[in-house]
């Protein structure tokens, strides 16, 4: 796993591990412009974020700010059932974070699987790691690429820190990630 910590405009690493090429708001981000797998042309633009929960919402505020260049689609379940309205967008987009509770997080998963696009990044941002990462290798074909993070910073902290980045940490744990990258 690498410990990044945001720096203005830039990730510093703060573990021993490889440093990342990424020199933009969040991994996803730089990965969306990164070559993609021969034949698969995802360029996009688009986010969709699974969840308008506080940190969903948060997240869609984030990317908002630091990446306007990028669409961001929020998605929700409809109040009276589990279906996830509008989920048939996600095929059209470069990068997707379920943004749910961890108890939804393998129904979600289940339901996104028959959509997402070879070559698509799938970022988890649970409290926890090792369950969304179990559950994401097990449905996902190999095709599709997996991220699993857990941002040290909440929607309390974004709003105390006036929704700047600088000096917040994020971990992340590259599970399937391609070289270039």
């Amino acid at each position: 796993y690498y410990i990044i910590t945001f720096r203005k405009n830039l990730f510093v690493k703060t573990n021993s591990q490889p440093a990342l090429h990424c020199y933009s708001m969040k991994p996803c981000v730089c990965y969306a412009s990164a070559k993609r797998r021969p034949g698969v042309a995802l360029d996009n633009n688009r986010i969709a974020i699974i969840g308008k929960g506080n940190f969903g919402s948060a997240l869609a505020r984030l990317f908002h700010k630091y990446v306007p260049q990028y669409e961001v689609l929020q998605l929700d379940k409809s109040p009276d059932s589990e279906e996830i309205e509008g989920l048939k967008e996600i095929r059209h987009c470069d990068v997707i974070i379920p943004a749910v509770p961890l108890s939804k997080f393998e129904i979600v998963i289940e339901q996104t699987k028959p959509l997402v696009n070879p070559g698509t990044l799938l970022i988890d941002v649970c409290t926890t790691s090792c369950y969304p990462a179990e559950v994401m290798q097990k449905h996902l074909p190999s095709s599709i690429h997996l991220l699993s993070t857990h941002p040290l910073f909440g929607p309390e902290s974004l709003e105390t820190a006036k929704w700047d980045l600088t000096g917040l940490n994020l971990v992340i744990w590259p599970l399937r990630m391609p070289k270039s990258v």
